[in-house]
């Protein structure tokens, strides 16, 4: 969510908040619910580029991008926890989220 709105190649639209049975024993998936980590998640980039952008990324792409990470990561830190999940809850659908009591899945 935070990365979401600080650069435009993380995409909220398309992320997947289902955990499916093949990937139960997944660190972030485990890490959630053995652990009890409420922020473990997994993060994946092509290589071959953006679907929007129709071109390969170079370096300064894949910098920009782990930049703007890094500040997704700094703000999360200092968020105030009420309000994140207040701005989480307007751009998610939270009965896709693991462990919602309409998700199906724990």
């Amino acid at each position: 969510y935070l990365a979401a709105r600080l650069h435009p190649g993380f995409s909220l639209a398309k992320c997947n908040f289902k955990v499916q049975k093949s990937k139960a024993g997944t660190a972030r998936v485990v890490a959630a619910r053995q652990l009890g980590v409420p922020g473990a998640y997994t993060l994946e980039a092509s290589l071959a580029g953006g679907s929007a952008a129709q071109a390969h990324f170079g370096v300064q792409d894949y910098l920009d991008l782990g930049r703007s990470l890094m500040v997704a990561v700094g703000q999360l830190a200092e968020a105030d926890d009420q309000a994140l999940l207040d701005g989480m809850a307007s751009s998610v659908e939270l009965s896709a989220l693991p462990g919602h009591p309409t998700s199906g899945t724990l």
